[in-house]
């Protein structure tokens, strides 16, 4: 709006000195003049409405060339910069938009991701795990886990989860980190899960 007004100033300030030196003009194109120009808001509203497409273009360039040679072409450099600031606006808008659904979309995946791990970790492989538990304690030993593991539903929901048997004991050893030789299940597959998470 501060390009517009300035704009607007100038062509104020240039027509009222050519009223002035050409004595006055009469007719059609001092009616056309004041029908684009008889005020300052006028002018304003005129060259808002030219950027904005509302007013064709080459009607306002011929009045103002009648004005002064050097108005036309610098309504056009008017216009020229006003439309490429409105697409620099509308191209930001754009990609920042196409940006805040790709955050949305990115966080959706990782929530259905986290809600995929939870169930395949503390849904399935818990099940298992607490199938085999012995004694009802809770805790599974480092042997039976990895027997736990090597049936073929164990051996899928590994795979579903980028792991392997030698992974899990790993995970079975950090989580033994007393070395106890058993752990408690819950342990265990929170311990998977914070993994599959990171």
């Amino acid at each position: 709006l501060t390009l517009s007004y300035l704009f607007a100033m100038v062509v104020a300030e240039s027509l009222s000195d050519w009223l002035y030196h050409s004595g006055g003009v009469d007719g059609p194109l001092r009616e056309t003049m004041d029908k684009y120009f008889d005020s300052f808001p006028r002018t304003f509203i005129t060259i808002l409405l030219a950027s904005a497409h509302g007013i064709l273009w080459g009607d306002i360039f011929d009045l103002l060339e009648h004005v002064n040679w050097w108005l036309g072409p610098l309504f056009y450099g008017y216009i020229l910069v006003m439309n490429l600031g409105t697409l620099n606006l509308i191209s930001a808008l754009f990609v920042d938009a196409v940006k805040q659904v790709s955050i949305v979309d990115q966080h959706f995946k990782l929530t259905e991701q986290s809600f995929r791990v939870e169930d395949l970790v503390l849904g399935q492989m818990k099940s298992l795990f607490e199938a085999c538990d012995r004694n009802k304690d809770g805790s599974i030993s480092r042997d039976v886990m990895v027997e736990v593991l090597q049936r073929k539903d164990a051996k899928s929901i590994l795979k579903e989860l980028s792991l392997d048997i030698a992974s899990m004991r790993a995970m079975f050893k950090l989580v033994d980190s007393e070395q106890w030789g058993s752990v408690l299940i819950a342990d265990l597959c929170e311990a998977v899960t914070q993994l599959q998470g990171s």
